[in-house]
């Protein structure tokens, strides 16, 4: 039941209306490639395949990440003179169908003596992760900037 509250609680986020700030949007892809350089150095023996994984899914990441980026709808809120910005349908499912992905991996890993792997795509995921907020971000950076230019114009 716990589960259901929180599938719908990031439904919820995702479509409501919030203020966009620009120069926070380097904050969070910061903080998760600490996190995940941190998770890197614990990885008691490391192999190419691994820096492979690694960064394919990072590759991963971020390409999801542009894509959600790019289907957010983003305006010009001219009472508060703020942007906002909202997620659609297809960037919930596509955030849910990640969640999913990475639980279904995750429990396919853990049966069996498969400690090396399960930390590779526990790590591997945190970089997934860091490329697809990196993505998303940069996305509305840029999409962002140019609603900001052609306002700025337009006065």
């Amino acid at each position: 039941m716990d589960i259901i509250f929180v599938l719908l609680l990031i439904v919820l986020l995702q479509l409501r209306e919030r203020t966009l700030n620009r120069n926070k949007l380097w904050l969070l892809p910061v903080l998760m490639l600490y996190t995940s350089i941190s998770a890197l150095g614990k990885m008691n023996h490391f192999q190419m395949i691994d820096l492979l994984t690694i960064t394919a899914l990072t590759l991963l990441g971020l390409i999801i990440g542009w894509i959600r980026g790019s289907l957010y709808r983003i305006r010009f809120d001219d009472q508060t003179q703020r942007l906002m910005k909202k997620g659609s349908v297809l960037t919930v499912v596509i955030l849910l169908a990640l969640i999913f992905a990475k639980v279904a991996v995750e429990r396919m890993t853990i049966s069996g003596n498969t400690e090396h792997l399960f930390s590779v795509i526990q790590t591997g995921f945190l970089f997934e992760l860091f490329g697809s907020f990196s993505g998303r971000n940069l996305a509305l950076w840029v999409r962002s900037g140019r609603l900001v230019k052609n306002d700025s114009m337009g006065e």
